[in-house]
């Protein structure tokens, strides 16, 4: 009975053992860790839409003429043409005094020449009126009619701040960042003033200066 009973447990063995191995076999080999692929200089193809930003790192010399896409109303490319030459300007004048009567005064900033144009970028005014007063302020400047037809006075307005005073004289004064343009015609040339109006008084001597600064254009 023993000699039956050894070789059957012998077999027996032989059988798990086989079932093991068949189980470690049958198993899938596990992934690959990813490996991190460069593409470097390498035109790929694209389908759809794609949002792109351009960075300009280096200006690069360019020989004839450039076109530039997409530059419309609803996309414009912004390209300031009025700064080509960067040549700019300063004016300053000075009003003594009021009219006695009228309480007016001019004094002149700029003359341009025949088919001269300039734009004011900065403007400084200030004055010293009698208390109680306010001041009007205008940069008055000549300007060709739109179609023809001889010049134009143009007048704008500056409103001016009271910055100080006292029961006899006050201080008002305006600094604004602006963009103002101003044309001469083809034929002729045009002036740029200051204008101050105040109400008159014999015991104040009511004055102010105006300051303007820009770049030509031609």
């Amino acid at each position: 009975m023993m000699r039956l009973v050894r070789p059957m447990l012998a077999l027996l063995g032989l059988g798990c053992a086989a079932a093991v191995l068949a189980h470690f076999t049958g198993a899938p080999a596990s992934a690959a860790a990813p490996t991190p692929v460069q593409v470097t200089n390498t035109p790929l193809p694209v389908q759809g839409t794609v949002n792109a930003r351009a960075v300009i790192l280096n200006t690069v010399p360019v020989t004839g003429s450039v076109s530039l896409a997409g530059n419309s109303s609803a996309t414009p490319a912004y390209v300031d043409v009025d700064r080509s030459a960067r040549n700019g300007f300063g004016a300053t004048c000075y009003i003594q005094q009021v009219d006695s009567t009228t309480g007016q005064a001019t004094c002149p900033l700029l003359t341009l020449s025949p088919g001269q144009e300039v734009v004011i970028e900065t403007v400084t005014c200030s004055a010293l009126i009698a208390t109680g007063n306010v001041p009007d302020l205008e940069l008055i400047m000549d300007a060709p009619a739109l179609g023809g037809g001889g010049t134009v006075s143009l007048d704008h307005f500056l409103p001016l701040a009271r910055a100080g005073g006292d029961s006899v004289i006050e201080f008002w004064r305006f600094a604004s960042p602006l963009r103002v343009y101003a044309t001469a015609p083809a034929s002729g040339s045009a002036d740029i003033s200051a204008f101050l109006s105040v109400t008159p008084s014999g015991s104040v001597r009511q004055n102010a200066t105006c300051s303007i600064a820009g770049y030509v254009v031609n």
